[in-house]
């Protein structure tokens, strides 16, 4: 596979099967499924944005990013904040660092709808995933007891823009 840098867009209807793929073989039962997808594109307060990676006839999705605003407080004391629901990277494509970009990019989107913060949650198992997260700035806040479909607990993390 060629070396060259992931090309970052936004999510469109027609990347919706591939999308899909990524997230179901990255999170299986937990999978978010093809209408919480629709939704988002849907949705003025997301922020789903995809990576392809070049090489070959044609640039294929390596991972995604899906996340949403949020806003928080009353009249002065109004705050944006952003919450990041999923990110997978193709089995094939990992090992690349498409995840770390993606999430820098997410971030850097997060910042430009001013955003203050962006939590997330995690299980506490995917010791790669928490490993990203905190070499790029995130503090665990908290646990959440089962989270999981399996019941598995998460971290619960939160980064300041």
């Amino acid at each position: 596979m060629n070396k060259k840098e992931p090309l970052f867009s936004k999510v469109l209807k027609e990347d919706l099967d591939a999308i899909l793929a990524i997230e179901t073989e990255n999170f299986g039962c937990d999978a978010f499924s093809r209408s919480q997808f629709i939704y988002a594109l849907k949705n003025k307060r997301a922020v789903f944005i995809k990576a392809e990676t070049p090489g070959g006839a044609k640039p294929e999705i390596g991972g995604y990013a899906l996340g949403f605003t949020r806003r928080t407080g009353r009249g002065e004391s109004v705050r944006l904040s952003g919450r990041l629901y999923s990110i997978a990277v193709a089995i094939k494509s990992q090992g690349m660092s498409i995840g770390k970009k993606l999430l820098s990019e997410f971030e850097r989107l997060m910042k430009a709808r001013k955003c203050g913060n962006i939590y997330l949650e995690v299980r506490t198992d995917n010791a790669a995933a928490i490993k990203m997260y905190e070499n790029s700035g995130y503090k665990k806040n908290g646990t959440v007891e089962n989270y999981y479909h399996d019941l598995s607990p998460a971290f619960k993390y939160v980064k300041t823009l």
